[in-house]
Order: C-alpha cells, then structure tokens, then sequence
C-alpha cells in the first residue's frame, strides 16, 4: 500500500505535468496553423505597433463613422448591407473605397474579403455570405483621395460586431 505522503506528491507532480502537457499542445497546435489565430497577423501588429496606434490616434482626430443602415438586413444569400461615411460633422463622405474583413466569431479562420460599392453620395453598399447564424467581426478599412494631383490619401479603420442569422437558418 503507498503511503499519503507518496500518493499526495504524486498527486501534485501529476496534475502539474498534466498541465504542461494540455498548454504545451495547445501552443503548438495554434502556432502550426494561422487559421486558428485570434488576431490575423498579430505579428505584424506588434512589430509595427506604433504604427497600429498612430492610425487609432488619426481615427479620433478624424472623427468619421461607418454606421450600418440597418440593424438586421433582410433577404436571402449573399445578404446586402448598407452603410453610410459620414465625417466629424455627420455630413457624408464620397468617393471612399471602402474594404472589408468579415468573420464569424466561431469560425475565424474562414475570413470574406469583400468592397463596399457607393450606390448615393455617402450610402455604400456591400454583399455578405452568411453560411453561419450568430456573431460576426467586421473589419473596414476606408481610403479617401486628397485634392487631386496632391497624392496624399487619408486612412480611416472601423471594426465592429454584428449578430446575423443566416438565411438557411430561417
């Protein structure tokens, strides 16, 4: 028979090798794959994260919003939304090209790229597959040209959450 002593240290040892081995996997089952990756390219991010911030710092300044139409688009796949580019004022930008990353929150690794199209001055319009109901990640990136012959463009981000069902779900 073992001793408390010798069952209670092998306890001990035991759950802690069980919990380097559970993390060791799950470091290296996510490093393999970046489909798995929370945050696509993270290490780009963190490398460059000054740059990440100064965009956010231009972003406040700017003071733009990209405010989707409605809250639950109706119809069938691909699903249409609209939005509108409004400035500090809340008067409309034009002219934008507008990109965007979609991802549901499950299934992160199966990202849309997709271009918002202006349909009304400020009023953009993009198509979605929605293959997933619940909570999906929507990344915009929109770039406006400055005055022509001037090269400069300005740079505005977004990212937003957006609970959708998915048509085949209804």
């Amino acid at each position: 028979m073992v001793s408390a002593r010798t069952f209670w240290v092998g306890m001990i040892v035991g759950l802690l090798s069980l919990s380097v081995g559970v993390n060791l996997y799950v470091l290296f089952t996510f490093a393999e794959s970046p489909s798995l990756s929370l945050e696509e390219n993270w290490e780009a991010k963190s490398k460059n994260w000054n740059q990440f911030q100064a965009q956010n710092t231009i972003n406040r300044k700017l003071g733009w919003r990209l405010d989707v139409l409605e809250d639950a688009p109706a119809g069938s796949d691909p699903t249409t939304f609209e939005m509108v580019l409004q400035d500090a004022d809340r008067l409309p930008i034009h002219g934008a090209a507008i990109t965007l990353k979609a991802s549901h929150n499950a299934h992160y690794g199966e990202r849309q790229l997709l271009r918002a199209i202006e349909f009304d001055p400020g009023k953009y319009r993009f198509e979605i597959m929605i293959p997933y109901s619940g909570l999906w990640q929507f990344d915009a990136q929109v770039q406006v040209a400055g005055p022509e012959g001037s090269g400069e463009n300005t740079f505005f981000t977004q990212a937003w959450t957006e609970k959708l069902v998915s048509p085949a779900a209804q």
